[in-house]
């Protein structure tokens, strides 16, 4: 929610082969320039907050995109991680976002919320959610996990396999499968 939606939408064609890689930076001066931050209830099953912040992540994975990370969210535990970056400032979200992206973590500009489940409610008006870059849904919204609502199936050999982690949380599930 807020600012990635903002930037995705006016990032354009023309703007990227204008300026290349500082598409984004332009995109996103161009996308926050006056416009103020959300106001969000956060509730989860243990907790009820406001906030005021320009980005809000949701996470069920470290791996949000091939260069930010989430980095408490993991596959395995059936938590999400939903990141609050910054405050109202946008000089808050900038340091957030350049902490993030540099897989720092900050005390200050990046606060995490853990469960199963979260609800988003607007404290003004309805806001858009994107999901991988696609604006799916408003607010308010609900998000939550779906235990072992997937099967993956990886083949031998494969580069998924590599850290051994799949390999590792597949046979894990096997073996708790053959036990219950």
């Amino acid at each position: 929610l807020g600012a990635s939606q903002q930037i995705a939408s006016s990032l354009d064609r023309s703007l990227k082969k204008k300026y290349g890689l500082m598409a984004w930076p332009v995109a996103a001066l161009r996308a926050l320039k006056g416009r103020r931050p959300m106001r969000l209830e956060l509730r989860t099953e243990f907790l009820k907050m406001n906030v005021k912040t320009r980005q809000l992540l949701i996470a069920n994975n470290s791996n949000i995109a091939s260069f930010v990370t989430a980095p408490g969210a993991t596959l395995q535990d059936g938590r999400l991680e939903t990141l609050i970056l910054g405050n109202e400032s946008l000089w808050s979200l900038v340091k957030a976002s350049w902490n993030l992206l540099c897989k720092r973590s900050s005390k200050t500009d990046i606060h995490s919320v853990f469960g199963p489940a979260i609800e988003i409610h607007s404290l003004s008006k309805a806001r858009p959610a994107n999901v991988d870059g696609d604006i799916l849904t408003y607010t308010p919204l609900k998000v939550d996990i779906l235990p072992r609502a997937l099967r993956v199936v990886v083949p031998l050999g494969s580069s998924l396999l590599t850290e051994g982690k799949m390999l590792e949380f597949a046979l894990e599930r096997e073996r708790a499968e053959a036990e219950g």
